[in-house]
């Protein structure tokens, strides 16, 4: 099959006037961990009151919630999705929760709409697998975030090990599905833009939590984070724990 922007946009428009549905998948997706998931992203991000973040890919908001509250009332959460079916219901969600610092964007990730060096970190949950142009798209969020700053993406990609053997039905299923490409190496692309890179992954493979930094001249709030995720790594190789229960708890909608 073929993936492009124009048979994208109508998937997730479709989803965004059927979001109950676009929950559904993303459950699936998880193998019914999604909020688990997106909870420990949120996490990575070590937000703190007034920052401002990026949602790439914000699809209908599911994050929105918990990102403002992370940045408090001071702060700014830029929600950018290409569909405009996905943010009438995404700004549906923000009216109805109150979180007056969600500002909407819709435009092309791979375009440069936002400023150079504007971002204090950047999210994207089950995006960049779905997106065409996703190199670009990283490229962007990387001139766009400050020195040190972290890009945190959530995703999707082929099983690993004995569950490989579900990839010959989960791949077109999901392809034509949700736009997903399974034949892309996401993790590559954001290995080329950003000077550090640490990969979480979670059943079986086939989800997985990247921590980006972009260069700073001096260790960071992001840095420290990294040098978490690594040590927690070496402790437990088969189940890192990056963040007690009382942090994820904090981040918790």
């Amino acid at each position: 099959m073929t993936w492009d922007m124009k048979f994208g946009g109508k998937v997730y428009d479709w989803f965004g006037r059927h979001p109950r549905s676009y929950r559904v998948v993303r459950w699936v997706s998880c193998l019914g961990r999604e909020q688990f998931f997106h909870r420990r992203a949120i996490a990575a991000l070590g937000l703190k009151s007034g920052d401002t973040v990026l949602d790439l890919a914000c699809g209908t908001g599911f994050n929105h919630a918990q990102l403002a509250r992370q940045v408090g009332p001071g702060g700014r959460v830029i929600a950018l999705d290409y569909s405009a079916g996905m943010l009438v219901e995404a700004r549906r969600r923000a009216q109805k929760g109150g979180w007056r610092q969600i500002e909407f964007v819709e435009a092309d990730a791979t375009q440069p709409v936002l400023n150079r060096g504007s971002l204090d970190a950047a999210l994207c949950t089950f995006g960049l697998s779905a997106m065409p142009g996703e190199t670009e798209a990283i490229r962007q969020v990387a001139r766009a975030l400050k020195p040190g700053a972290l890009f945190v993406v959530f995703d999707a990609k082929p099983f690993t090990g004995l569950l490989r053997l579900l990839n010959p039905i989960v791949q077109p299923l999901f392809g034509y599905s949700t736009n997903w490409n399974y034949t892309k190496d996401v993790i590559a692309a954001l290995q080329a833009a950003f000077v550090e890179i640490e990969v979480e992954e979670h059943n079986s493979g086939c989800n997985y939590i990247a921590v980006c930094r972009t260069s700073a001249a001096r260790p960071s709030s992001a840095t420290r984070s990294i040098t978490r995720l690594r040590a927690a790594r070496r402790a437990s190789p088969s189940r890192c724990s990056l963040f007690s229960k009382e942090e994820l708890n904090n981040v918790e909608g």
